[in-house]
């Protein structure tokens, strides 16, 4: 049995174990095996640390904490079938800093196992060379069933995250070319607004197609929130499926997400639960002039006058610092947390290697018109490349189109329904006439 293990430091609320089923490419040609990843968080207070000199190559880091995963995969005999150890260290600048921050450790395992029924053991045992009284032992168990596939469309299940991008040469969590980080802990919410889900797709029907849909139910079942059906085109019978739901609407408390998907009259749904955790609404608020708020609050470019640019321009940087506090002054309190956190939302889910997410297409357009009430995504084919469709019903209506034309993951806007953002004029080649529609 083959486990392969992943690390990334990543900053999550409290100490979980979930787990997500996926067919390996050879499971629908006999092979029977099915790939389990175990996704495990952990908070970094669990862990004693330590000055220590041998550190990471991140040379802020002061600090270092020893410690070991270990992994036993029993069948529902008690019969072990893998058992696998690793040691780790984790190390953070400070423990201010880490507390400040609320770091977590996050860890990812593979396995690949036949069809049956398991029990994964998971424990974290703190450095035995420490003293007694800080050393310390974590476990936790859950049961898994494992089937066999499916040669009729099937399945994965959800994989909740907190951020889904294109493939960075520096990740550890890449899957199909996506940077998919896990979310163990399924809980949503302060600092992030938005949830995404990543599923496999098997057995379309290719040049055929199917439906996608997304709900959220309350935990008495409940409809919450229901986002518009996707209508795609199945080129190849595997694919997959990313959704980014925005959750800023839905208060805190437990939740499922559900996902359904239609083609030629078969429709499959797969459930995930989790839970949203809201910050009051009185910690939303920020001071006007603190140092890291100024920093987005100064990004006016997209929402000044022109006359207003003009001036700003022409000031010192002393001047411009007054400018940006009169500015806001004139504007409510809740003006100035949306614009922050639509930088910041930006900055966070659209930046690439080179680029600040705040520059690109899709970010100018969100902080200026703040979030899509409707976002449709359309994978690549023979004809054109991955485009994203953003709809706004308010003020009259707005769409806007982005094309990925190099194929990188980076969209560009191509089309735009209002006359105040310019459409590319090549865009007709780009996007499919129905989309324009």
């Amino acid at each position: 049995m083959n486990i392969f293990f992943l690390s990334y430091a990543f900053l999550i609320g409290q100490v979980n174990l979930d787990m997500a089923r996926f067919v390996t490419p050879d499971s629908q040609k006999g092979f029977r095996k099915t790939r389990c990843e175990i996704y495990i968080g952990f908070p970094y207070n669990v862990l004693f640390y330590q000055t220590s000199d041998k550190l990471s190559v991140d040379k802020t880091a002061k600090l270092s904490a020893k410690f070991k995963i270990k992994v036993t995969v029993k069948t529902d005999s008690d019969k072990v079938v893998a058992k696998e150890e690793w040691e780790k260290v984790s190390y953070i600048e400070s423990l201010t800093k880490a507390s400040s921050h609320n770091a977590n450790i996050l860890e990812q395992l593979d396995i690949l196992l036949d069809p049956g029924n398991y029990k994964i053991e998971t424990v974290i045992v703190q450095d035995s060379s420490l003293p007694t009284d800080k050393a310390g032992k974590w476990d936790v168990a859950r049961e898994i069933e494992i089937r066999k596939p499916d040669t009729a469309l099937s399945l994965s299940d959800i994989q909740l995250s907190s951020s889904i991008d294109t493939f960075s040469a520096d990740s550890r969590f890449v899957k199909n070319g996506l940077n998919i980080i896990p979310l163990p802990q399924r809980i949503i919410g302060t600092p992030y607004k938005s949830l995404y889900s990543y599923v496999e797709i098997y057995n379309l029907t290719p040049k055929n197609n199917y439906e996608v849909k997304y709900s959220i139910l309350n935990d008495s079942g409940v409809l919450v929130a229901e986002m518009p059906p996707k209508s795609l085109k199945a080129e190849i019978p595997n694919l997959t499926e990313i959704e980014c739901i925005n959750i800023e609407k839905i208060t805190s408390g437990n939740y499922v997400l559900m996902m359904e998907v239609n083609q030629n009259n078969k429709k499959i749904v797969r459930r995930k639960a989790f839970i949203v955790k809201q910050q009051p609404e009185q910690l939303k608020e920020q001071p006007i002039a603190g140092n890291e708020d100024m920093e987005y609050l100064s990004f006016i470019k997209y929402i000044a006058t022109s006359e207003e640019l003009a001036t700003y321009n022409k000031l010192s940087d002393t001047g411009k610092q007054k400018f940006v506090i009169e500015f806001w002054k004139k504007r409510s309190k809740e003006e100035r947390v949306g614009f922050i956190e639509r930088v910041k939302y930006a900055d966070k889910n659209y930046s690439s290697w080179n680029e600040k997410g705040r520059y690109s297409d899709m970010g100018r357009i969100l902080i200026k018109y703040g979030k899509q009430d409707d976002q449709e995504r359309f994978p690549p084919d023979a004809t054109y490349h991955s485009i994203e469709k953003w709809s706004y019903y308010s003020n009259g209506g707005m769409v806007f189109i982005f094309v990925d034309i190099r194929d990188i993951g980076r969209y560009e806007l191509y089309y735009s329904s209002i006359k105040e953002v310019n459409s590319k004029p090549t865009y007709r080649q780009y996007i499919p006439e129905e989309l324009l529609e």
